[in-house]
């Protein structure tokens, strides 16, 4: 998930352009709607069972070997090649066909720069035949290609510029990485033609290459068993020993010292999962962890896909439908899962769920601690069978890519889009369970990026919530896992963004509280957004209390604003207020502007451009004319600041009353029509002075009203009207600003 533009922060939840500053993010950085990939893409043929991820210069891409047709029922000659995506936005980079099909993986060859390495098989009487070709990542350009004696199912691996492949023919070789030369071959099974589908692991000591191990298929028809088989580097067989479980198809998973390997067999249907010390091929278990049908009839219980461990669990997939939890130190079984489907492919462990492909065409996802279903995806119906699942994590984080035997692939997030049930996850995760081992000093921080994400998750579930109610308690909830994970900045550029001011001013202001003992340089930028919105918002104390926070984390000086006293105010009459200006802090201030406003009709404004000194206190009277009974009034002066040129404000807001005037004349601006009805009891006259009176009726009982100013017409029924003078009056104001302000 990425919700903030790492250029300006920005809060923007969908769409690939920041519409504040216009920086763009790939896709694999926008959030996916639910139940929806990152990207989806496309090769020509059945995509292979190991997909690699790789860095050309500065761009993550996806390397897909794929073989051809794409459907088994097709009779288009065999073909196929390697296409590759830019992994961040699921874009063809190149392809590149090369005759014969792909079916392992790529591998990289650090020793060559910019070049991969993969196997070819053209399958056949006996071994079949099978290259090794090594291919430039930036264009696809071949640079070299030899033939290897036998088809070449599995992936290569490379290892201090050498490359150590095994073919049918039954041995493993070993090629120099930097121009394709044959240095040994090894035979693994006697020197007869077999078939070795399941890759070569490297085993080392201290990061030290000790050996090669190698799984193998049996032979005559199950009845001589398949074997795993240790090769020093020199290419000198160390040990073998025979897999009863029959015929190793899946990669044997190396840790700490231990090769754990999957058979199988077909009659009846049987899948074993074993234990070995990688330095003399003793089992490790007292029993195989074992699945077998009671009967011909109950279908296929095959292990034919190497297993992962996450912690001290391993975790491996059944053709019998399900996914099995296994104790990495006994063999014993811990959980299993029914995922309705054949399983013949590795899983990937992604943020504490176990991530799998099945033969249904869906992708699946269960929880490691528990087996429970988390959810699925999919990926293309109808599809015999996916590929292993990749980690792309260091790429996008939190992400794995699948695909399947159709060429559809696809950029799935771990949690597929259900923020509500992310996020309610990631408060309560235990670190030790989101990664293989988390180091006991990294919890902590561990603990505060996953409570980081979780806010992101409620912020994406209001996002795509369509209830408002739901949609303001998940925003909410984001603002406090935000809060407890000490990054509140993000609760503010969220508020910020949905035009909610007061709750991001208030966000900012304790972003800025958060940092000010460790990093005041970073808290007065938060202090500063905070005091910009509480300016908008003219919200007095709190925009003075940020300024303040500012001045006091950067060591510069404030202009405090008080009112030092008020006289006497009578409505319509001139009253004077004082203001005292105070240079708070150890920094002379220039160019202080002021401006008087709050229930004015107009704003008065002026400058002084007098240096204010340290400590300088300053007063200037103000002269105003009330209006109201009460009334409120906003002082606020501006300066230049010293943080990114802006400029810093305080401000004053204080109540004025005045008493209403004695014997002093009703006065009316400009209207259209005047209606005055004198009660039967007046006994005094009444004085109206107009500005400009388009009719006046009068009426009721002993009275004289008096009117000076311009009316032109008069109805009097009742009671007399006189109408005198020629006086124009002023407009009704809140506010007569002061004649003359002096400092």
């Amino acid at each position: 998930m990425s919700l903030f533009c790492p250029a300006c922060s920005t809060y923007f939840p969908s769409g690939e352009v920041c519409p504040r500053c216009g920086q763009r993010r790939p896709l694999a950085h926008i959030p996916a709607a639910p139940d929806q990939p990152l990207w989806r893409a496309k090769v020509p043929g059945r995509v292979a069972s190991r997909l690699l991820a790789a860095r050309l210069d500065d761009q993550p891409v996806l390397i897909v070997p794929w073989a051809f047709p794409p459907s088994r029922t097709e009779t288009a000659p065999p073909d196929g090649g390697v296409s590759v995506f830019d992994l961040l936005n699921g874009t063809l980079v190149w392809e590149q066909r090369l005759g014969v099909p792909i079916e392992g993986g790529a591998a990289l060859s650090v020793e060559e720069s910019h070049t991969f390495i993969v196997g070819l098989a053209a399958r056949g009487i006996g071994a079949g035949e099978g290259w090794l070709a090594a291919l430039d990542l930036r264009t696809g350009e071949e640079r070299w290609r030899v033939s290897v004696g036998g088809a070449v199912e599995s992936t290569p691996v490379v290892e201090n510029a050498r490359v150590y492949v095994t073919a049918a023919d039954g041995a493993l070789h070993c090629f120099d990485a930097r121009d394709g030369q044959r240095v040994w071959r090894a035979p693994v099974f006697d020197n007869q033609p077999v078939r070795l589908p399941a890759s070569p692991v490297i085993v080392k000591t201290s990061g030290v290459a000790q050996a090669i191990l190698v799984g193998t298929y049996g032979r005559s028809f199950g009845r001589e068993p398949g074997r795993l088989v240790a090769v020093d580097m020199r290419g000198t067989r160390q040990w073998s020993v025979s897999v009863e479980g029959g015929q190793v198809r899946g990669t044997p998973l190396v840790d700490s010292g231990r090769a754990y390997v999957t058979a199988y067999r077909d009659q009846p249907s049987t899948g074993v999962l074993m234990a070995f010390e990688t330095r003399t091929g003793q089992a490790v278990w007292p029993q195989p962890f074992v699945l077998q049908s009671p009967d011909r009839t109950r279908g296929s219980h095959n292990l034919s896909a190497a297993p992962i461990i996450l912690g001290s669990t391993l975790l491996v997939g059944s053709l019998d439908h399900h996914l099995y939890a296994i104790d990495a130190a006994t063999g014993q079984q811990r959980w299993a899962h029914d995922v309705k489907a054949g399983i013949a492919t590795a899983p990937i462990g992604l943020e504490g769920l176990i991530v799998c492909g099945a033969n249904d065409g869906r992708v699946y996802a269960v929880e490691a601690a528990t087996g429970e279903r988390a959810w699925s995806f999919d990926l293309a119906m109808g599809a015999h069978g996916l590929t292993d699942p990749l980690d792309v994590s260091n790429f996008a984080p939190g992400c794995g890519v699948v695909g399947a035997d159709d060429g559809t692939l696809a950029l799935l997030p771990w949690h597929l889009g259900q923020y509500a049930w992310a996020a309610a996850r990631l408060e309560q995760a235990d670190p030790q369970l989101l990664s293989v081992r988390v180091p006991a000093d990294a919890r902590a921080t561990r603990a505060g990026s996953k409570l980081e994400e979780a806010g992101e998750a409620y912020a994406l579930a209001a996002h795509f919530q369509p209830v408002d109610a739901a949609r303001e308690d998940y925003r909410q909830r984001a603002e406090r896992a935000w809060q407890t994970a000490g990054e509140p900045e993000k609760a503010a550029q969220l508020w910020q963004a949905l035009d909610r001011s007061e709750r991001a001013a208030a966000a900012y202001r304790t972003a800025g509280e958060r940092w000010r003992q460790h990093d005041p340089a970073r808290a007065a930028g938060y202090y500063r957004l905070a005091a910009d919105l509480y300016h908008r918002l003219h919200e007095a104390d709190a925009l003075n209390d940020c300024t303040h926070a500012l001045a006091v984390c950067l060591g510069r000086s404030q202009v405090r604003l008080e009112k030092a006293n008020a006289g006497r105010f009578i409505q319509r009459a001139a009253g004077k207020l004082t203001l005292r200006v105070i240079n708070d802090g150890p920094t002379a201030i220039d160019g202080l502007r002021f401006w008087a406003g709050g229930e004015l009709d107009s704003d008065a404004r002026f400058e002084i451009p007098t240096r204010f000194e340290p400590g300088q206190k300053w007063h200037i009277p103000i002269e105003i004319t009330a209006t109201k009974e009460r009334s409120e009034l906003d002082i606020e002066v501006s300066y230049a600041g010293t943080l990114e040129g802006a400029e810093w404000h305080g401000l004053l807001r204080c109540a004025i009353e005045a008493e209403k005037p004695k014997d002093q004349p009703l006065q009316i601006g400009d209207v259209a029509h005047l209606q005055v009805f004198i009660a039967a009891r007046t006994e005094e006259g009444v004085e109206i002075r107009t500005g400009d009176v388009g009719l006046i009726r009068s009426s009721g009982g002993i009275g004289t009203v008096n009117v000076a100013g311009d009316v032109g017409a008069v109805t009097a029924r009742g009671s007399d009207t006189n109408i005198g003078g020629d006086v124009v009056g002023r407009d009704k104001s809140d506010w007569l600003l002061a004649k003359s302000v002096q400092a």
